[in-house]
């Protein structure tokens, strides 16, 4: 038999309440999937509820706990950062954090500081503002935070140590090695140890 009326029209027509019930089911199921995420959503204990439907978090997000998690995108004001110390600065700025006084920097985190800033990184971002701290002075430099006093500070990686040297350094050291006999007796020392 072709359907050709209502729902409850053909099962009453056809004798079969069975369908009936089990169609009443499904609608039950439907409206009880669809409303179960709200139920279970208003359950949360770190959430509350402010309006009919809508709660929030009661639980401090990342950046508030620490304000260097913060996600910032940064476009450097050319007015105002001319420097690479002006752009540390300046993301700075919001955080409550402030840069080491420059008696305590290392001579190298100075001249860095003092360099004009990069056009690579007049704008940066989006970046948590501890890694575009990292990012302003480069990879030869580690970030220190003391989170006592809100303070940053750089210092020199320890391998990039070696690496830091003046031209005049340089030109000697290419100089006396190609001048220099080749020494075909070498020796193995460890750190702490003198070779004689």
């Amino acid at each position: 038999m072709p359907f050709t009326g209502s729902t409850p029209q053909c099962f009453a027509a056809c004798g079969d309440l069975s369908i009936s019930h089990a169609y009443r089911r499904l609608i039950l199921l439907a409206i009880g999937i669809a409303f179960a995420p709200c139920l279970s959503h208003a359950d949360d204990h770190n959430d509350i509820q402010i309006a009919r439907y809508t709660t929030v978090s009661s639980a401090p997000t990342s950046s508030q706990i620490d304000p260097l998690e913060a996600i910032v995108q940064v476009n450097f004001p050319r007015t105002l950062v001319r420097s690479v110390g002006d752009a540390t600065t300046y993301l700075l700025l919001r955080t409550g954090y402030h840069l080491a006084p420059t008696e305590q920097l290392d001579e190298q985190v100075k001249n860095v500081l003092a360099l004009p800033l990069p056009e690579v990184h007049r704008n940066i971002g989006p970046y948590s503002v501890r890694n575009a701290l990292s990012v302003l002075l480069g990879s030869a430099f580690s970030l220190y935070v003391d989170s006592i006093r809100r303070e940053i500070s750089y210092h020199l990686e320890s391998n990039s140590e070696k690496a830091v040297q003046t031209p005049n350094e340089k030109r000697q050291k290419v100089i006396s090695s190609a001048s220099a006999p080749v020494n075909t007796n070498f020796q193995v020392a460890t750190l702490g140890e003198k070779n004689d």
